[in-house]
């Protein structure tokens, strides 16, 4: 290894220039290589989410098959009145099926305040989609009308 600009240098000095060009210089490659694994990582996490999205579209359109006839009339009335959100009693009322499923669910933020008989709920975004697609088997035998989610006697 020939430094010539350190020809009328001591050998100590020289040596210790040596080592501190090999010591950087494995330094910078290992920086280099942890710069491309956060690359290859952060490929590896987008991947992973798109699989996981595709994964729970899949699942909303297959659990829209095994409904109860009360979560299918509850589903067909939003969807034939447009509606993705309601309100309804804070248990879910006889739309709790479907919240114990995923497919609606509560449609707050931290610290909102609400009324324990009239809390937001909202279906859920790819469940809506699956929905939309499938309008035609969805379609509520009297649009308008007391909705089917609500069980109290008012």
């Amino acid at each position: 290894m020939g430094l010539s600009f350190l020809s009328g240098t001591p050998p100590a000095v020289t040596a210790f220039a040596k080592v501190g060009l090999v010591v950087f210089g494995c330094l910078s490659g290992v920086s280099i290589l942890a710069s491309a694994w956060r690359g290859i990582e952060w490929t590896w996490g987008l991947a992973s989410k798109r699989r996981a999205n595709v994964k729970r579209r899949i699942a909303a359109e297959k659990s829209l098959d095994d409904l109860t006839k009360r979560e299918r009339d509850i589903l067909a009335f939003l969807v034939t009145n447009g509606e993705r959100h309601f309100t309804t009693a804070m248990d879910g009322g006889f739309a709790a099926g479907l919240i114990g499923r995923g497919l609606i669910h509560r449609a707050l933020r931290p610290g909102q305040a609400f009324d324990g008989l009239s809390t937001p709920f909202t279906v859920d975004e790819d469940v809506w989609e699956a929905l939309q697609k499938r309008k035609d088997e969805f379609k509520h035998p009297k649009p308008g009308g007391r909705p089917p989610y609500i069980d109290s006697m008012w």
